[in-house]
Protein backbone atom coordinates (compact mmCIF):
# COMPACT_ATOMS: atom_id res chain seq x y z
CA UNK A 1 0.00 0.00 0.00
CA UNK A 2 2.98 2.51 1.14
CA UNK A 3 5.27 1.04 -1.52
CA UNK A 4 5.31 4.57 -3.85
CA UNK A 5 5.08 6.70 -1.43
CA UNK A 6 8.04 8.93 -0.64
CA UNK A 7 9.34 9.70 2.84
CA UNK A 8 7.66 12.73 3.48
CA UNK A 9 3.97 11.19 2.49
CA UNK A 10 4.81 8.36 4.93
CA UNK A 11 5.57 10.96 7.40
CA UNK A 12 2.01 12.89 6.96
CA UNK A 13 0.30 9.46 6.95
CA UNK A 14 2.06 8.22 10.32
CA UNK A 15 0.95 11.77 11.94
CA UNK A 16 -2.67 11.26 10.98
CA UNK A 17 -2.54 7.55 12.11
CA UNK A 18 -0.92 8.63 15.21
CA UNK A 19 -0.81 12.90 15.57
CA UNK A 20 -0.11 12.60 19.56
CA UNK A 21 3.09 11.27 18.31
CA UNK A 22 4.10 14.04 15.88
CA UNK A 23 2.46 17.04 18.46
CA UNK A 24 5.22 18.06 20.30
CA UNK A 25 4.96 18.63 23.59
CA UNK A 26 5.99 21.86 25.81
CA UNK A 27 8.46 20.89 28.51
CA UNK A 28 9.46 23.92 30.65
CA UNK A 29 11.37 24.11 33.72
CA UNK A 30 9.55 26.47 36.50
CA UNK A 31 10.28 28.45 39.27
CA UNK A 32 7.07 29.78 41.72
CA UNK A 33 7.30 32.41 43.95
CA UNK A 34 4.75 32.17 47.19
CA UNK A 35 5.00 34.44 49.74
CA UNK A 36 3.87 33.66 53.50
CA UNK A 37 2.06 37.42 53.90
CA UNK A 38 0.86 36.59 50.25
CA UNK A 39 -1.50 33.93 51.56
CA UNK A 40 -5.41 34.99 52.09
CA UNK A 41 -7.09 33.64 55.40
CA UNK A 42 -10.09 32.59 53.27
CA UNK A 43 -7.83 29.54 51.87
CA UNK A 44 -8.55 28.73 55.10
CA UNK A 45 -4.64 27.57 55.63
CA UNK A 46 -0.92 28.92 54.69
CA UNK A 47 1.02 26.30 52.89
CA UNK A 48 4.24 28.35 53.37
CA UNK A 49 3.92 27.60 56.69
CA UNK A 50 3.00 24.27 56.56
CA UNK A 51 5.36 23.27 53.97
CA UNK A 52 8.37 25.29 55.81
CA UNK A 53 7.12 23.79 59.53
CA UNK A 54 7.33 19.63 57.74
CA UNK A 55 10.43 20.37 56.10
CA UNK A 56 12.50 22.10 58.96
CA UNK A 57 11.25 18.99 61.08
CA UNK A 58 12.91 16.89 58.87
CA UNK A 59 16.27 18.57 58.25
CA UNK A 60 16.62 18.62 61.91
CA UNK A 61 15.90 15.14 62.89
CA UNK A 62 18.43 14.13 59.39
CA UNK A 63 15.65 13.27 57.75
CA UNK A 64 16.14 15.56 55.10
CA UNK A 65 19.39 17.42 53.58
CA UNK A 66 19.43 21.07 53.18
CA UNK A 67 21.88 22.01 50.70
CA UNK A 68 22.97 25.60 49.27
CA UNK A 69 21.27 25.97 46.14
CA UNK A 70 19.92 23.78 43.45
CA UNK A 71 22.78 22.52 41.97
CA UNK A 72 23.26 20.77 45.49
CA UNK A 73 27.00 21.40 46.08
CA UNK A 74 27.86 22.14 49.86
CA UNK A 75 25.26 20.70 52.00
CA UNK A 76 24.11 22.67 55.50
CA UNK A 77 23.80 20.58 58.33
CA UNK A 78 21.33 21.16 61.23
CA UNK A 79 23.26 22.59 63.53
CA UNK A 80 24.66 25.46 61.05
CA UNK A 81 21.29 26.37 60.39
CA UNK A 82 20.41 26.30 63.79
CA UNK A 83 23.36 28.78 63.93
CA UNK A 84 21.73 30.68 61.10
CA UNK A 85 18.65 31.13 62.88
CA UNK A 86 20.28 32.39 66.21
CA UNK A 87 22.78 35.23 64.72
CA UNK A 88 20.18 36.21 62.33
CA UNK A 89 17.13 36.30 64.93
CA UNK A 90 14.69 34.38 62.61
CA UNK A 91 13.34 31.02 62.25
CA UNK A 92 13.69 28.51 59.15
CA UNK A 93 10.03 27.20 59.97
CA UNK A 94 8.44 30.95 59.72
CA UNK A 95 10.32 31.36 56.30
CA UNK A 96 9.02 34.37 55.10
CA UNK A 97 9.65 33.09 50.83
CA UNK A 98 9.31 29.91 49.25
CA UNK A 99 10.66 29.47 45.78
CA UNK A 100 9.03 26.12 44.27
CA UNK A 101 10.74 24.56 41.23
CA UNK A 102 8.93 22.56 39.32
CA UNK A 103 9.01 20.47 35.81
CA UNK A 104 5.32 21.43 33.80
CA UNK A 105 4.53 18.95 31.24
CA UNK A 106 2.25 19.61 28.30
CA UNK A 107 0.57 17.85 25.19
CA UNK A 108 -2.78 18.04 23.86
CA UNK A 109 -4.02 15.13 25.21
CA UNK A 110 -1.79 15.28 28.14
CA UNK A 111 -0.31 17.75 31.14
CA UNK A 112 1.76 16.74 34.45
CA UNK A 113 3.33 18.82 36.91
CA UNK A 114 6.53 17.42 38.63
CA UNK A 115 8.01 18.75 42.12
CA UNK A 116 11.54 19.21 41.98
CA UNK A 117 12.51 20.95 45.05
CA UNK A 118 12.13 23.91 47.19
CA UNK A 119 14.07 26.89 48.24
CA UNK A 120 13.38 28.93 51.61
CA UNK A 121 14.38 32.52 52.30
CA UNK A 122 13.27 35.30 54.74
CA UNK A 123 13.91 38.78 56.13
CA UNK A 124 15.50 39.73 59.59
CA UNK A 125 14.47 42.60 61.40
CA UNK A 126 16.47 45.15 59.41
CA UNK A 127 15.31 43.84 56.30
CA UNK A 128 17.89 41.78 55.43
CA UNK A 129 17.24 39.14 53.53
CA UNK A 130 18.42 35.10 55.38
CA UNK A 131 18.79 32.84 52.59
CA UNK A 132 18.29 29.02 54.20
CA UNK A 133 18.69 27.01 51.30
CA UNK A 134 17.57 24.05 48.92
CA UNK A 135 16.10 20.57 49.53
CA UNK A 136 15.16 18.28 46.81
CA UNK A 137 11.84 16.92 46.80
CA UNK A 138 12.99 13.21 45.97
CA UNK A 139 14.98 13.57 49.16
CA UNK A 140 11.82 14.23 51.66
CA UNK A 141 10.04 11.08 52.99
CA UNK A 142 6.31 10.63 51.42
CA UNK A 143 5.35 11.26 54.49
CA UNK A 144 6.14 14.78 53.98
CA UNK A 145 4.10 15.78 51.89
CA UNK A 146 1.56 13.97 52.88
CA UNK A 147 1.18 16.03 55.79
CA UNK A 148 -2.15 17.87 56.40
CA UNK A 149 -2.13 21.17 56.21
CA UNK A 150 -3.15 23.25 59.51
CA UNK A 151 -6.70 24.56 58.77
CA UNK A 152 -7.64 27.59 60.40
CA UNK A 153 -11.58 28.61 60.74
CA UNK A 154 -12.02 29.16 57.01
CA UNK A 155 -10.65 25.72 56.43
CA UNK A 156 -13.15 23.05 54.71
CA UNK A 157 -11.95 19.76 53.49
CA UNK A 158 -8.87 18.09 55.11
CA UNK A 159 -5.99 18.88 52.66
CA UNK A 160 -2.83 17.32 52.26
CA UNK A 161 0.35 19.32 51.17
CA UNK A 162 0.75 16.77 48.14
CA UNK A 163 -2.47 18.07 47.11
CA UNK A 164 -2.03 21.75 47.50
CA UNK A 165 0.80 22.01 45.23
CA UNK A 166 -0.47 19.50 42.80
CA UNK A 167 -3.86 21.39 42.44
CA UNK A 168 -2.25 24.84 42.33
CA UNK A 169 -4.24 25.62 46.02
CA UNK A 170 -2.35 28.29 46.70
CA UNK A 171 -1.24 32.06 45.72
CA UNK A 172 1.15 32.11 43.63
CA UNK A 173 3.85 34.04 40.81
CA UNK A 174 5.55 32.32 38.14
CA UNK A 175 9.51 34.07 38.68
CA UNK A 176 11.05 31.85 35.89
CA UNK A 177 9.68 29.94 33.08
CA UNK A 178 11.86 27.93 30.79
CA UNK A 179 15.23 29.27 31.99
CA UNK A 180 13.84 32.77 31.81
CA UNK A 181 13.50 35.10 34.64
CA UNK A 182 9.63 37.06 34.87
CA UNK A 183 10.79 40.31 36.58
CA UNK A 184 7.73 42.32 35.36
CA UNK A 185 4.29 41.83 37.28
CA UNK A 186 1.97 42.17 34.25
CA UNK A 187 4.14 39.81 32.32
CA UNK A 188 3.85 36.81 35.24
CA UNK A 189 -0.03 37.65 35.61
CA UNK A 190 -0.33 36.75 31.43
CA UNK A 191 1.83 33.73 31.52
CA UNK A 192 0.46 32.14 34.47
CA UNK A 193 -3.11 33.10 32.80
CA UNK A 194 -2.04 31.38 29.48
CA UNK A 195 -0.06 28.25 31.43
CA UNK A 196 -2.28 27.32 33.85
CA UNK A 197 -5.32 26.46 32.30
CA UNK A 198 -3.71 23.59 30.01
CA UNK A 199 -1.51 22.58 32.79
CA UNK A 200 -4.17 21.40 35.33
CA UNK A 201 -6.40 20.36 32.60
CA UNK A 202 -5.34 16.82 33.22
CA UNK A 203 -4.31 17.02 36.59
CA UNK A 204 -7.50 15.09 38.56
CA UNK A 205 -8.32 18.02 41.20
CA UNK A 206 -11.94 17.38 42.32
CA UNK A 207 -13.90 20.35 43.78
CA UNK A 208 -13.35 20.83 47.46
CA UNK A 209 -16.32 19.89 49.77
CA UNK A 210 -17.10 22.28 52.42
CA UNK A 211 -16.44 20.53 55.86
CA UNK A 212 -15.63 21.46 59.27
CA UNK A 213 -14.85 20.04 62.43
CA UNK A 214 -17.01 21.68 65.31
CA UNK A 215 -16.31 21.33 68.67
CA UNK A 216 -19.02 22.39 71.13
CA UNK A 217 -20.26 22.21 74.97
CA UNK A 218 -23.69 21.42 76.78
CA UNK A 219 -23.62 22.92 80.34
CA UNK A 220 -25.64 24.18 82.39
CA UNK A 221 -25.77 27.97 82.82
CA UNK A 222 -24.37 28.76 79.53
CA UNK A 223 -26.90 30.13 76.93
CA UNK A 224 -24.32 31.50 74.38
CA UNK A 225 -26.76 30.19 71.71
CA UNK A 226 -30.08 29.55 72.03
CA UNK A 227 -31.42 30.89 75.25
CA UNK A 228 -34.55 29.70 74.72
CA UNK A 229 -32.88 26.06 74.82
CA UNK A 230 -31.54 26.70 78.71
CA UNK A 231 -34.76 24.68 80.01
CA UNK A 232 -33.74 22.01 77.27
CA UNK A 233 -30.17 21.71 78.14
CA UNK A 234 -30.84 21.22 82.27
CA UNK A 235 -33.23 18.35 81.32
CA UNK A 236 -30.75 16.65 79.05
CA UNK A 237 -28.00 17.21 81.43
CA UNK A 238 -30.84 16.16 84.17
CA UNK A 239 -31.86 13.05 82.56
CA UNK A 240 -28.08 11.88 81.72
CA UNK A 241 -27.60 11.84 85.68
CA UNK A 242 -30.26 9.54 86.40
CA UNK A 243 -29.40 7.36 83.96
CA UNK A 244 -25.63 7.36 85.52
CA UNK A 245 -26.90 7.26 89.30
CA UNK A 246 -28.99 4.12 87.77
CA UNK A 247 -25.87 2.33 86.13
CA UNK A 248 -23.17 3.19 87.75
CA UNK A 249 -21.05 0.20 86.53
CA UNK A 250 -21.41 2.25 83.23
CA UNK A 251 -20.26 5.33 84.59
CA UNK A 252 -17.22 3.66 86.24
CA UNK A 253 -16.34 2.02 83.12
CA UNK A 254 -15.86 5.49 81.55
CA UNK A 255 -14.20 7.05 84.30
CA UNK A 256 -11.18 5.92 83.62
CA UNK A 257 -8.54 6.61 86.77
CA UNK A 258 -11.31 8.88 88.10
CA UNK A 259 -13.34 5.77 88.86
CA UNK A 260 -11.93 5.25 92.18
CA UNK A 261 -12.52 8.48 93.87
CA UNK A 262 -15.90 8.89 91.87
CA UNK A 263 -17.22 6.17 93.74
CA UNK A 264 -16.59 7.94 96.93
CA UNK A 265 -18.19 10.67 95.90
CA UNK A 266 -22.10 10.43 96.76
CA UNK A 267 -23.48 13.14 94.03
CA UNK A 268 -23.04 12.55 90.59
CA UNK A 269 -23.42 15.79 88.64
CA UNK A 270 -23.18 15.50 85.01
CA UNK A 271 -21.30 19.46 84.69
CA UNK A 272 -20.87 19.22 81.05
CA UNK A 273 -21.23 17.60 77.67
CA UNK A 274 -18.37 17.58 75.16
CA UNK A 275 -19.52 17.09 71.63
CA UNK A 276 -17.40 16.67 68.36
CA UNK A 277 -18.64 16.89 65.07
CA UNK A 278 -18.45 16.83 61.81
CA UNK A 279 -20.55 19.47 59.53
CA UNK A 280 -21.12 19.25 56.20
CA UNK A 281 -22.88 21.84 53.52
CA UNK A 282 -24.13 20.92 50.21
CA UNK A 283 -26.48 22.84 47.82
CA UNK A 284 -26.57 25.35 51.01
CA UNK A 285 -27.85 22.22 53.75
CA UNK A 286 -25.62 21.96 56.44
CA UNK A 287 -25.53 18.31 58.06
CA UNK A 288 -24.11 17.59 61.37
CA UNK A 289 -22.74 14.15 62.18
CA UNK A 290 -21.36 13.60 66.14
CA UNK A 291 -18.28 11.88 66.26
CA UNK A 292 -17.44 11.64 69.90
CA UNK A 293 -18.43 12.92 73.23
CA UNK A 294 -17.01 13.36 76.50
CA UNK A 295 -19.05 13.91 79.47
CA UNK A 296 -17.97 15.71 82.45
CA UNK A 297 -18.79 14.46 85.89
CA UNK A 298 -18.38 16.57 88.88
CA UNK A 299 -16.38 18.78 86.93
CA UNK A 300 -13.59 16.07 85.78
CA UNK A 301 -13.63 14.20 82.24
CA UNK A 302 -14.27 10.75 81.78
CA UNK A 303 -13.00 8.81 79.15
CA UNK A 304 -14.24 10.02 75.09
CA UNK A 305 -16.51 8.01 73.50
CA UNK A 306 -16.95 7.01 70.06
CA UNK A 307 -20.34 7.40 68.13
CA UNK A 308 -20.84 3.87 68.55
CA UNK A 309 -20.35 3.56 72.18
CA UNK A 310 -22.51 7.11 72.99
CA UNK A 311 -25.25 5.26 70.76
CA UNK A 312 -24.51 2.07 72.75
CA UNK A 313 -24.71 3.59 76.29
CA UNK A 314 -29.01 3.63 74.95
CA UNK A 315 -29.43 7.05 76.89
CA UNK A 316 -33.43 8.37 75.55
CA UNK A 317 -34.27 11.57 76.43
CA UNK A 318 -38.10 12.67 76.16
CA UNK A 319 -38.42 8.80 74.02
CA UNK A 320 -35.49 9.69 71.61
CA UNK A 321 -32.09 8.87 71.63
CA UNK A 322 -29.36 11.05 73.04
CA UNK A 323 -28.33 10.60 69.24
CA UNK A 324 -31.33 12.41 67.90
CA UNK A 325 -31.36 14.69 70.54
CA UNK A 326 -27.66 16.17 68.96
CA UNK A 327 -28.82 16.43 65.98
CA UNK A 328 -32.11 18.09 66.41
CA UNK A 329 -29.93 20.65 68.86
CA UNK A 330 -32.59 22.07 70.26
CA UNK A 331 -30.64 22.79 73.50
CA UNK A 332 -28.31 25.74 74.21
CA UNK A 333 -24.41 25.51 73.45
CA UNK A 334 -21.15 27.22 72.97
CA UNK A 335 -19.08 26.41 70.10
CA UNK A 336 -15.54 26.05 71.18
CA UNK A 337 -13.50 24.76 68.97
CA UNK A 338 -13.19 25.15 64.45
CA UNK A 339 -10.75 22.75 62.61
CA UNK A 340 -8.57 22.93 65.97
CA UNK A 341 -9.05 26.25 66.39
CA UNK A 342 -9.70 27.49 69.88
CA UNK A 343 -12.95 29.96 69.52
CA UNK A 344 -13.07 32.34 72.24
CA UNK A 345 -16.06 32.77 74.46
CA UNK A 346 -17.15 36.19 73.16
CA UNK A 347 -17.27 35.07 69.78
CA UNK A 348 -19.28 31.82 70.19
CA UNK A 349 -22.49 33.14 69.09
CA UNK A 350 -21.18 34.89 65.91
CA UNK A 351 -19.54 32.36 64.94
CA UNK A 352 -22.28 30.16 65.17
CA UNK A 353 -24.16 32.91 63.15
CA UNK A 354 -21.55 32.31 60.61
CA UNK A 355 -21.67 28.46 60.14
CA UNK A 356 -25.39 29.28 59.55
CA UNK A 357 -25.74 32.29 57.74
CA UNK A 358 -22.36 33.05 55.81
CA UNK A 359 -19.64 31.87 53.06
CA UNK A 360 -17.51 28.44 55.20
CA UNK A 361 -14.07 30.21 53.86
CA UNK A 362 -14.92 33.68 55.37
CA UNK A 363 -16.45 33.12 59.01
CA UNK A 364 -13.88 35.39 60.58
CA UNK A 365 -14.71 38.20 58.18
CA UNK A 366 -18.25 37.83 59.22
CA UNK A 367 -17.08 37.55 62.86
CA UNK A 368 -15.14 40.91 62.67
CA UNK A 369 -17.95 42.93 61.39
CA UNK A 370 -20.87 41.11 63.53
Amino acid sequence: MFKNMSYKSLALAFCLLHISYCTRAEKALVMLYAGNASQSDTLGYNIVNDISSVVYSNIINGTTRLWDSQKKELQILPASLQKIEKSSGVTFAGCAHLFIYESWTMEKKLSSSELLGFYFSTQDKAGQTVSFGYVDAKELPDIALGTSVKLNTNGNEPLTIARVLRCKLYYFNIVQYGGEKITETSQALELKSRKLKPLMKFIECPPLKEIKKIRYSISRNDSMFNAAGAKKTATMLDIMEDFFIDKKETLYSIAGDYAAELKKKRTIDVTSVIVNETWKKENGIIAEEPESVIFYINRKPMKELSLREFIDLGIIIDFKSAYDILKEKEFSFRILNINGNEIPYPYANSYYSALKKYKWNALTEFVKYD
